[in-house]
């Protein structure tokens, strides 16, 4: 397998400084580091069903401890990039959410020891900009922002006082969420918002979990919180209910699933959190220009 040199230049670093904004405050810390993938290798995906060269089934992107993996449409590539929905994307050609790409980039090992370095919110933020960079490169891919006006939920303290339970430093979440081993995953984990209706969290920041209802509610949910440590929780509602949107402020007044509540009523008797629905003036990704990506 011949693999190409994917190196930062100039104009993709001058690119990705334009942009800072959409990454936030741990991305402009990380900004000096500047890493980049040393090796990648791009093919078309194999057929549904099949692992295909990545080894992942599906639309996954996974990050390894030198690198990316990934079996994915372009367009969950520059979500992931750029860590937006995709209604926060203008401007894509059909052939982005609909043709699948295996994705292989390794790191040099200097590389991999100085992002091991960073804080997680920093080590996250840099590897956004190393897939920035790599869609940049390969995908010949350039983008702008622009300031929209979209309906969102903000995210808020309720009226009774925050419900959960600020995480212990270094703690190994013994009884924690485990992996296929059965071995504990640790902290900065959360998983749920499927059919089951359990959200379980560790030593999360509340923006990762705006985030989660983000994208399980498919509108953009701003946390205005203020909350900067990191919690534990655990969250049941009734998943039948999800979209029963609230309307003005009156987050709880959804439709509540008889075996449960709904989301919203979840997240404020629970938690102790407010979803409100607002309009704020949100960052949308452009884009300008892509293609196909150019062979190994």
């Amino acid at each position: 397998m011949n693999a190409s040199k994917s190196k930062f230049r100039r104009n993709i670093f001058l690119n990705l400084l334009g942009i800072a904004g959409v990454l936030g405050a741990a991305g402009i810390r990380a900004q000096s580091l500047n890493p980049a993938y040393d090796v990648v290798s791009i093919k078309p995906a194999k057929p549904s069903g099949s692992a295909g060269g990545s080894g992942l089934i599906g639309n996954g992107i996974e990050y390894t401890a030198d690198g990316l993996r990934a079996n994915s449409t372009v367009m969950s590539l520059v979500q992931s990039a750029y860590a937006v929905d995709a209604d926060r994307i203008s401007g894509a050609q059909g052939w982005m959410a609909s043709e699948k790409f295996s994705i292989d980039a390794k790191m040099e090992s200097s590389v991999a020891d100085e992002l091991n370095k960073l804080s997680v919110d920093e080590r996250d933020s840099a590897r956004q900009r190393m897939l920035q960079a790599l869609l940049a490169d390969r995908f010949k891919l350039t983008v702008r922002t622009e300031s929209k006006e979209l309906p969102v939920y903000e995210l808020v303290i309720g009226k009774s006082g925050l419900k959960i339970q600020e995480a212990k430093p270094g703690d190994t979440y013994a009884d924690g969420i485990k992996g296929g081993s059965g071995k504990g995953l640790g902290g900065d984990l959360m998983v749920g918002f499927g059919s089951t209706g359990n959200v379980k969290a560790q030593g999360i920041e509340i923006g990762t979990f705006a985030q989660g209802l983000s994208r399980y509610l498919k509108r953009p949910v701003v946390d205005k919180t203020g909350l900067t440590g990191r919690y534990d929780f655990t969250l049941y509602y009734a998943p039948e209910a999800r979209a029963q949107a609230p309307s003005g402020s009156a987050a709880d007044s959804a439709a509540v699933d008889p075996t449960g509540p709904s989301l919203f009523t979840a997240v404020q008797e629970q938690l102790g959190l407010k979803l409100e629905a607002k309009k704020d003036p949100l960052a949308i990704i452009v884009i300008e220009h892509v293609e196909r990506p150019s062979g190994n």
